[in-house]
């Protein structure tokens, strides 16, 4: 005689599966999986764009723990108000649910926005947060030196994606934050976009040159600048480098 190891019931003309349980249970447990992948759904946060405007993406954090005051807060984005405590709050329509626990994200919140930096901020489960922090990057920089370098060697092959670096480079925009690596087998610093994109790289002579600021202690921002296309209709640019 069969029986579900689920629910318990047995007959001579029950059917159960491989697992031992009968068709009504696994219907109700296809049901309940689904409910909690809708669930899940949810609360899945919108990743943060690594530029807002003037505003560059300079960290993120996910599931940063919260205490709550309300007792179901809906997913979605919040806003955050530092207190005279010092404690962080999370705010939903001006209304105060939560407060941020973990206390070192709760200065580096109160840090940010003292400095008048922008923090985002969303809700990825009933007890954390997704946290983005953004600074105005380039205009940090811009009292600095600076070097404004060719990108070069845009039709060759991107190593990670296989494809032309030109078209990695059509996506970009002036003021963009790029990222320099440096390269010991082509002697050269490869320009990077923030998803890791090759868009080019420095010729050797202009590397060289970076790289006895970098030797001398000097670090740097990297941002696009004079995005054009040429005459074949290919997108070019060159890179603004601020020494600090």
């Amino acid at each position: 005689m069969a029986r579900c190891k689920q629910c318990g019931k047995k007959g001579f003309f029950l059917l159960v599966n491989s697992d031992g349980i009968c068709s009504a249970c696994e219907r109700k447990n296809a049901e309940n999986a689904k409910r909690q992948e809708e669930e899940a759904k949810r609360w899945e946060p919108h990743p943060y764009n690594s530029r807002e405007n003037d505003w560059y993406l300079t960290y993120s954090y996910k599931n940063v723990p919260i205490d709550l005051v309300f007792p179901d807060p809906s997913p979605g984005s919040v806003d955050l108000r530092v207190e005279d405590s010092g404690k962080v709050s999370v705010l939903y329509k001006g209304v105060k649910i939560a407060a941020i626990s973990d206390d070192s994200k709760a200065r580096m919140v109160s840090d940010f926005l003292n400095r008048g930096e922008m923090v985002k901020a969303q809700l990825d489960s009933k007890s954390s947060l997704y946290l983005g922090f953004y600074k105005q990057l380039q205009k940090i920089a811009e009292n600095n030196e600076s070097i404004v370098f060719k990108i070069v060697k845009t039709a060759k092959k991107d190593s990670l994606f296989d494809i032309p670096r030109y078209e990695n480079l059509e996506y970009v925009s002036n003021g963009d934050l790029l990222f320099l690596e440096y390269d010991y087998d082509s002697e050269s610093y490869i320009i990077k976009d923030s998803e890791d994109g090759e868009l080019g790289e420095l010729s050797k002579s202009d590397s060289k040159k970076l790289m006895i600021r970098e030797d001398q202690g000097y670090d740097f921002f990297a941002f696009a600048t004079e995005c054009d296309t040429n005459d074949n209709d290919r997108p070019i640019a060159k890179v603004i480098v601020y020494f600090k």
